[in-house]
């Protein structure tokens, strides 16, 4: 069983500009755990732990899933679930259509999709909400940052390893959103 996830994978230059807010954040909250920049991407859908078997059943209902070329714009910067209980920093993903591919994908796996999704690159995790408040006083006191945009052109399956350097993803497939 592997841990299996649903992602966009974002250029270069703005994974370095989210990177060094997360080494700035990393003084407020320093018992956060922060994603590695190589690991930066965006969120479409947690899958859990999958078999070789569910895995490959994916990839063929996956090939499917089309909605064409769009602009995301990643800016800003939340918590989940809430600023007074932040467990996960993030920074936005907006795009009208990023929800609607969230949807597709789900459907098409038969996956119930989030009601209220919301388009974001995971910069950290806290281990308690006690220790997170100076990350949250952190991210009140900045301007709200933009870090760039780009064209999402396609998704991948990744599959998550948790080592003892971190969390490694690999690409198991890649689809494209062109039409």
């Amino acid at each position: 069983m592997v841990r299996i996830f649903a992602a966009i994978d974002i250029p270069e230059p703005i994974k370095r500009r989210l990177h060094a807010v997360s080494q700035s954040a990393r003084k407020a909250c320093p018992s956060a755990s922060f994603v590695r920049e190589e690991n930066l991407h965006v969120t479409l859908v947690f899958l859990g732990e999958m078999s070789n078997g569910e895995i490959d059943a994916m990839r063929k209902r996956l090939a499917s899933v089309g909605c064409g070329q769009f602009e995301i714009t990643v800016g800003g910067l939340g918590f989940f679930p809430s600023e007074s209980l932040p467990r996960v920093f993030w920074a936005g993903a907006s795009s009208p259509e990023l929800g609607g591919l969230h949807a597709k994908i789900c459907d098409s796996l038969g996956v119930e999709p989030e009601k209220d999704f919301i388009g974001h690159v995971t910069l950290g995790r806290m281990r308690d909400a006690q220790s997170a408040a100076g990350l949250v006083g952190f991210a009140q006191n900045l301007p709200s940052p933009s870090f760039g945009s780009f064209t999402a052109d396609s998704f991948s399956l990744k599959q998550s390893a948790l080592t003892p350097r971190g969390a490694q993803y690999l690409d198991l497939a890649r689809f494209s959103l062109r039409q």
